[in-house]
């Protein structure tokens, strides 16, 4: 009877801890090399009204001072602030909650906002990074009830 109680405690944990990684996979922003399930704006220059304006994560990118931001052994480069919005309702019911950031198809920062609080947060953050002429950017919001949504630019 020991054994058996043992065997069903390691098997039930087993089962709550996997449960758990897949719950927080599904809550984490995008994570695809891919973007297969992100879904783009048809023209990205003129946003159709609806889902398009209001999920297509707007990026903009303001060079650095490298003194103001690179501290110690890191090697020179050029900064970059790189903001990313989304113009997103916030509320409870529906909201966005995640933005990550990939610099050519490499996922480098993700920014979660609580889903208990919803309607506190606004989906915008600002990362910063050193990048190169040439690279390409994708943000990718990810909405509670329509997806992932993402936009590209090149630096």
């Amino acid at each position: 009877m020991h054994d058996h109680a043992r065997r069903m405690f390691a098997k039930q944990s087993f089962n709550a801890v996997a449960a758990l990684a897949a719950g927080t996979a599904l809550l984490r922003p995008a994570f695809a090399k891919d973007a297969a399930d992100v879904k783009f704006a048809q023209d990205p220059a003129n946003l159709q009204a609806g889902l398009e304006t209001a999920h297509t994560p707007r990026i903009t990118l303001d060079k650095l001072d490298s003194m103001e931001v690179a501290f110690g052994k890191t090697p020179a480069g050029t900064f970059y602030r790189i903001n990313v919005q989304a113009r997103h309702e916030a509320t409870q019911a529906h909201h966005i909650f995640g933005i990550a950031l990939y610099v050519n198809g490499e996922i480098i920062a993700e920014h979660t906002m609580t889903q208990a609080l919803a309607e506190a947060s606004l989906p915008a953050t600002a990362f910063l990074a050193r990048l190169k002429t040439g690279d390409v950017l994708l943000a990718v919001t990810t909405c509670n009830v329509h997806g992932k949504w993402g936009s590209r630019t090149s630096v």
